[in-house]
């Protein structure tokens, strides 16, 4: 009988430590998925994403776990970063174990920002990237790779004021749900090569100023866009200086 007990004993035991390993397992919602920034140390600045303050020393690759921070996307709050070495430039890892939906202001003006690279970032649930570079003014290089944006339905401002920049391959891009493209790449005022034939404008609604500044593109292609929901354009080719020919013969004007 004793038996008997000792081997239910050990069957409830080794049932209670799998339930355990299946609910620890699941608790981490997602594997490693970050976006990896390069910064620039010339510049006093602070990264909008955290409050816990720590020190920059250049010639560093940083990673930053935000598993413990999940609302830090919209909370507000600012890292603290101090400078040392001026003009040297630093590699910061932003890592997340779970799934971010809205990427809202993320960068938000943050002038020491020179690279970002999107190649590892699970981007399938992000619904809203509004302003996400907006102001980023030294931002130069922005690397998407083969980036899921197929939830995506926000892009109101994303690059606008990303003056530095002098190319950007949107190429990947799944625009099929997104609504809004306000002022998208307004005032990028150095963007000299722009892919977005890729771009599946049927469900915008609204397109104001969204070249608007942009006086370096030498071409654009827009044969692809669909504008037949369009309710507003305002301002949506001013400032385009150095473009010669532009076929906008597929829009509704």
């Amino acid at each position: 009988l004793k038996s008997i007990v000792f081997e239910y004993f050990f069957i409830f035991i080794n049932l209670l430590f799998t339930i355990l390993a299946d609910q620890l397992n699941n608790s981490i919602e997602d594997p490693t998925n970050n976006i990896k920034i390069k910064l620039s140390s010339n510049r006093i600045s602070s990264i909008c994403l955290s409050s816990i303050p720590f020190n920059i020393f250049p010639d560093s690759i940083y990673l930053i776990d935000l598993n413990n921070y999940k609302n830090v996307l919209n909370s507000g709050y600012c890292w603290d970063i101090s400078i040392y070495n001026i003009g040297e430039e630093f590699t910061l890892i932003l890592e997340w174990r779970y799934k971010i939906t809205t990427m809202n202001l993320l960068f938000r003006y943050n002038n020491i920002l020179l690279e970002t690279d999107f190649s590892e970032f699970d981007a399938s649930e992000v619904t809203s990237m509004l302003y996400l570079f907006v102001g980023c003014s030294n931002l130069r290089k922005i690397t998407f790779g083969n980036i899921n944006t197929s939830s995506l339905i926000e892009m109101t401002g994303m690059f606008s004021g990303c003056k530095s920049l002098i190319s950007l391959d949107l190429s990947h891009f799944n625009t099929s749900k997104v609504e809004r493209m306000n002022s998208l790449f307004s005032d990028c005022s150095s963007l000299a090569s722009l892919n977005i034939t890729s771009f599946d404008t049927s469900k915008v609604q609204f397109m104001n100023n969204m070249f608007n500044g942009c006086s370096s593109l030498t071409s654009l292609d827009i044969t692809n866009f669909n504008t037949s929901q369009v309710e507003g354009m305002e301002y949506f080719f001013y400032g385009l200086e150095s473009i010669k020919e532009l076929d906008i013969s597929n829009l509704d004007l």
